[in-house]
């Protein structure tokens, strides 16, 4: 029996800002792209250094960047109904790469960080999804084991990692099939 279902931010509550500006600039998620988002996630460099290196690879303005990576994403309030239809029934987690100062603003405009119990962000914790220990440290705050929890992430790379270290995961594709897979899980 399932005791705490964890969910991703990006992709999943909301939808994933920064592959969408690298998809309307026709850039790929690699190189120089990859590796700046992946230091910003791990708290190594600031969001301010994640925009001036997107700034000197592009040649815009760090701030118009921002804007334009805030622009192309929004909160899908139908999952945000289904992590309020299952609060009072479940232990639910929040695990997200990102810098926490990208993800809090968020999650106060949105009156999003109360619905869950705990919240670990790759920044605080230096560690990235798909990595053994951001999950561990997940599992250690909500007081369950592995097994007893579920974790949903629209990154398929993301729930083998998950799997990896005993959690049984759900890739996300939208919130028809995620209702359905959870019922499958008995949720």
């Amino acid at each position: 029996m399932y005791k705490a279902i964890i969910f991703d931010f990006f992709g999943v509550i909301r939808g994933e800002a920064y592959e969408s500006w690298l998809d309307a600039r026709g850039l790929k998620r690699e190189g120089v792209y990859l590796d700046a988002v992946r230091s910003m996630d791990r708290g190594v460099i600031s969001v301010d250094n994640f925009l001036q290196i997107l700034s000197d690879e592009v040649g815009d303005d760090p701030q118009v960047i921002l804007k334009e990576i805030n622009r192309s994403a929004v909160i899908n309030e139908a999952v945000v109904a289904l992590i309020k239809s299952l609060k009072s029934h479940y232990k639910l987690g929040l695990l997200s790469n990102a810098s926490r100062d990208i993800l809090q603003p968020l999650l106060e405009d949105h009156d999003l960080g109360s619905l869950f119990d705990e919240i670990v962000v790759s920044s605080d914790v230096g560690f990235i999804k798909p990595s053994p220990q951001i999950f561990t440290i997940m599992l250690e705050r909500l007081g369950v084991s592995a097994k007893e929890s579920l974790f949903i992430d629209d990154n398929a790379a993301n729930v083998r990692g998950a799997e990896d270290v005993g959690i049984q995961g759900v890739v996300f594709s939208g919130v028809v099939a995620l209702r359905h897979d959870l019922k499958q899980y008995g949720v």
